[in-house]
């Protein structure tokens, strides 16, 4: 399925490093399989946490730095996507889709190079990955797995990554948050991941599942 998505023609991977960076709506929209358009003013923001800045580099990934800008009337920055979001994998999710699935599969040459095609798009002077850079399989599944948080820690999909991470013990992550003095964790399939559902829509929902 990968293989298939990575040979559509009409999507292809985008060089963001030397893309024009007033020109960045194109580049997304150019590896987006399917996107939305919202016609509305409204928009949304955020910011990195800790955690999320010890694997994202600020001055060579050019995920951050040539779409994540610090904005005083937003807090600490905001993500340009403006009006297309995606609603669909990207041709950068799919490579390192199929590179996790090669690094599973103890194909190590092939994740590499997946992991590679892809990096040199997004980091600047960049030094290609090598099979001597990881000591075991589950090493490497690691690294794809922190590349895949890398491609896509703007696109909302860090919960179905945790809640999947966390069917494996090797993988399993602790979400910490710090706020007003206060430590608040959550850790695997503890349920903090997401609200429950309300006692009483329960009760009128029997069948439903706790």
């Amino acid at each position: 399925m990968t293989n298939k998505a990575i040979g559509i023609s009409n999507v292809t991977l985008q060089d963001y490093v030397n893309f024009d960076e007033t020109k960045m709506e194109e580049a997304y929209s150019f590896e987006q399989y399917s996107i939305r358009y919202f016609g509305a003013t409204a928009g949304y923001g955020g910011s990195l946490s800790n955690n999320l800045k010890t694997v994202l580099s600020t001055t060579d990934d050019a995920r951050y730095y040539k779409f994540y800008e610090v904005d005083p009337n937003y807090g600490e920055g905001r993500i340009s996507y403006q009006v297309t979001p995606n609603a669909a994998p990207s041709v950068g999710e799919m490579y390192i889709t199929r590179a996790e699935c090669y690094a599973r599969l103890g194909k190590k040459d092939l994740a590499i190079a997946d992991l590679n095609t892809l990096r040199e798009k997004r980091l600047k002077n960049y030094t290609p990955l090598q099979s001597a850079d990881f000591s075991s399989d589950k090493d490497l599944i690691k690294f794809c797995l922190e590349e895949r948080r890398r491609e896509t820690f703007q696109s909302h999909l860090r919960l179905f990554d945790v809640k999947r991470m966390n069917l494996e013990p090797d993988f399993a992550t602790t979400l910490v948050k710090e706020f007003q003095g206060e430590t608040y964790k959550a850790e695997p399939n503890s349920g903090k991941l997401v609200l429950p559902i309300p006692a009483q829509v329960m009760k009128f929902n029997p069948s439903w599942e706790g």
